[in-house]
């Protein structure tokens, strides 16, 4: 779930916050264990220019889709969009629509979702009979390996 409280306004553009509220860099983490982000970024977030809050959402989404992408598919996007705003479940809407689903699942609406192709959404295979639980974890396990990845190539060996 985005934060919708944490968005900065430059050049008339707003460049949410990837925040979900679930920081672990207070505990000491490099990274977050909510947004993925480095805990540099976070610190820095309100300082980077739009080119540098740009660089790092565009970081998120590609490592995140790569993780979606082995297991889900949008079938319609716009039936998504809707059932999440009907739900009342907080998306990322500037994101691309396979990301929502990663919204969804972190939901409190998750123990409820039974029909997934309702929401416009459908599991792969091997994923069929995977419980959603299970799947979210396993693409939030995922996503925070690709991260860790990332940053011990990229961030650390600057140090």
């Amino acid at each position: 779930m985005p934060s919708t409280s944490s968005t900065v306004k430059q050049n008339n553009l707003d460049i949410p916050s990837p925040c979900i509220g679930i920081c672990s860099t207070s505990i000491g983490d490099s990274i977050c264990r909510g947004c993925k982000r480095f805990a540099t970024e976070i610190v820095n977030w309100n300082r980077y220019n739009l080119s540098e809050k740009k660089a790092i959402e565009q970081r998120l989404q590609q490592l995140l889709i790569h993780v979606l992408s082995d297991r889900m598919r949008v079938c319609d996007a716009q039936l998504l969009a809707k059932r999440l705003e009907d739900e009342s479940v907080s998306y990322a809407r500037h994101r691309p629509p396979l990301c929502w689903v990663n919204d969804l699942l972190h939901s409190p609406n998750l123990s409820s979702l039974d029909d997934l192709p309702s929401y416009g959404i459908e599991c792969v295979q091997p994923y069929t009979q995977t419980q959603l639980n299970t799947l979210r974890d396993e693409i939030d396990d995922d996503f925070y390996a690709l991260s860790s990845a990332y940053y011990k190539r990229y961030q650390a060996a600057d140090s």
